[in-house]
């Protein structure tokens, strides 16, 4: 899991307006030695879709919540994923 920040500022100081500061992430996952930008939640999906259905179980089972603005949520579902790989390869 990987995340680039950036932060745009939109300059708006006349007539009596702030400028207004936005941070935009973009989220990056790993899988199989490439990296796939993730816009959605359903983008995590698709990119892991030999396990689709487990992931999709895991998500509402936990009660997880899948937000671009705390990517820090995409992490137990990834790691769910890994132990689903590492089982196959086991068997």
């Amino acid at each position: 899991l990987a995340v680039r920040y950036r932060k745009e500022i939109y300059l708006l100081a006349d007539n009596n307006k702030y400028d207004v500061f936005q941070l935009t992430s973009r989220i990056y996952v790993k899988k199989d030695e490439s990296w796939t930008q993730i816009r959605k939640s359903g983008g995590l999906l698709k990119l892991l879709k030999d396990h689709k259905q487990q992931v999709k179980n895991y998500i509402s089972t936990n009660k997880l919540i899948l937000s671009k603005k705390d990517p820090e949520s995409y992490i137990p579902v990834i790691v769910h994923y890994e132990n689903l790989r590492r089982q196959d390869h086991e068997n």
